[in-house]
């Protein structure tokens, strides 16, 4: 029996249709559920409220369409009482 992380099946299905999604959509915020894109917007807020609106609590997924991802930095430091040990 194989056991995935939640949202493991729809970031894998993500980048799988990639591609597809480039050409159509870029820029866009993705939602998709299982290996579905349910629906895509021009803001990520209105993908995450569909999302809930249609899934509840249910694990869902909202990205958006880039040919190249943004790297984010994050401190070590996070600010006062948060804290990172590596």
């Amino acid at each position: 029996m194989t056991t995935t992380t939640r949202l493991e099946e729809e970031v894998r299905f993500f980048y799988r249709s990639r591609q597809e999604l480039l050409s159509e959509d870029e820029g866009r915020f993705a939602l998709i559920k299982g290996t579905q894109v349910v629906a895509m917007f021009d803001d990520e807020d209105s993908a995450i409220v569909e999302g809930v609106r249609r899934f509840g609590f249910e694990p869902f997924l909202v990205k958006q369409v880039l040919a190249q991802e943004p790297v984010r930095y994050f401190p070590f430091d996070l600010g006062p009482g948060l804290h990172v040990d590596v």
